[in-house]
């Protein structure tokens, strides 16, 4: 509704203001009034003196018009208002059709009205030898052009009436897909959770029954990480500095479970780390590549994540040198963590997002996710899209998560 800059908007319902309304039609009116009448006294002094005919006094040439339009200045957002609180509709239009026409009857009298008394100043002069002669010839001179201008302004706001309403619809049901978004949003990410937690209980479980004190440590360490996790649910979108930092703790906690067989090597460039992306965006990435990409035969696995910009689009890239995977149309998506994420995407960029998997020809799986660019000033602006779902294109060999 912002487009309609006659009138200010309710951000919140997407209805104009009232007073906002009055205040613009009276303004344009004026506006539209003071045109016309130096335009036709303009027009007026240059026929007059074309034909040789002197022009003493300009305001003598003006002053009905002066008074006839202004009076129409003066209805005009009152005529507007009317109109707008009764437009055309279906149901009931007769009912809106006799409240129009008493409006008119109305207007037109204030308008008669107006000039009678404009007459009674002493710049105007009566000129008619009664006052029932000054009622007639305004009543009969005036009726067209009253009728005219009165059903124009009762048309113009009907027209702004219709649009302001399909804004408004469109403005409530985007709040409403917006709210149900938000809604799938916050159940995805409530899938999120005792998944991640349960698997990094099942982390310490295994390490209890080898070193206690580290498991202990773990313990403190998962702690303070499910508390800035928790701090984060109600939040979809964090910087990518943000998403490091959270995935720095998670991968301190892995290090006391896996040893030297988890070598993780972190490149992103400081100018991305301001960049938007969605919130745990990285996390089932690379609790993926430690399921599947460290060797269990005490070989060191390596994990890499790249951050990279690519024209408009910022690509998550995460390697690693385990054996990839087997059967992505029927397993690849099975799991929570990447199905989880999928969905995630797709809810907040649509077609602008991508998720691929594809097998390393040196061996292992590289996950790409490639989001549009948005920076932190962009925050507030986020509204999940609704094109069509985020791309998810798989290549090679075994259940993810």
């Amino acid at each position: 509704m912002d487009g309609i800059r006659l009138m200010a908007v309710d951000k919140q319902t997407g209805d104009s203001v009232a007073s906002a309304r009055l205040v613009k039609a009276a303004a344009i009116a004026v506006v539209l009034s003071l045109f016309i009448v130096i335009g036709t006294g303009v027009q007026s002094y240059v026929e007059l003196s074309m034909r040789g005919q002197r022009v003493d006094n300009i305001f003598l040439m003006v002053r009905w018009r002066l008074i006839w339009w202004s009076a129409w200045a003066l209805l005009t957002p009152f005529v507007f208002e009317f109109a707008w609180r009764h437009p055309f509709r279906r149901a009931g239009w007769l009912r809106i059709m006799a409240l129009l026409l008493l409006g008119n009857v109305v207007a037109y009298s204030v308008h008669v009205a107006i000039q009678v008394a404009a007459m009674y100043l002493p710049a105007y002069q009566m000129v008619h030898d009664s006052f029932a002669d000054a009622v007639g010839h305004h009543v009969a001179g005036s009726l067209y052009l009253n009728v005219f201008i009165y059903w124009a302004i009762v048309l113009v706001a009907n027209a702004l009436w219709v649009y302001a309403d399909t804004q408004r619809r469109a403005l409530r049901a985007a709040n409403l897909e917006t709210q149900l978004a938000n809604a799938r949003l916050e159940t995805l990410k409530s899938q999120l959770h005792p998944h991640f937690l349960f698997n990094t209980l099942h982390g310490i479980a295994t390490l209890m029954h080898r070193d206690v004190d580290s498991a202990e440590r773990m313990i403190n360490q998962f702690s303070g990480l499910l508390r800035r996790a928790l701090d984060r649910s109600d939040v979809h979108e964090v910087t990518l500095g943000e998403e490091l930092a959270f995935l720095r703790e998670y991968l301190d906690i892995e290090q006391m479970r896996f040893g030297n067989r988890m070598e993780v090597d972190i490149r992103v460039p400081a100018d991305a780390e301001e960049l938007l992306v969605p919130s745990f965006v990285l996390q089932p990435l690379v609790e993926n590549s430690l399921k599947h990409g460290v060797h269990a035969d005490g070989v060191p696995g390596r994990i890499e994540i790249v951050a990279a910009r690519n024209n408009e689009r910022l690509e998550l890239i995460v390697l690693d040198d385990g054996p990839g995977i087997a059967d992505p149309e029927t397993a690849a998506f099975s799991g929570v963590g990447l199905s989880n994420l999928s969905s995630r995407l797709q809810r907040m960029h649509g077609a602008l997002a991508e998720l691929v998997l594809e097998n390393r020809d040196t061996g292992g799986l590289r996950v790409t996710v490639v989001l549009p660019i948005r920076d932190s000033s962009q925050a507030t602006a986020f509204q999940p899209t609704r094109t069509r779902p985020a791309t998810r294109r798989l290549r090679s060999t075994e259940p993810i998560l």
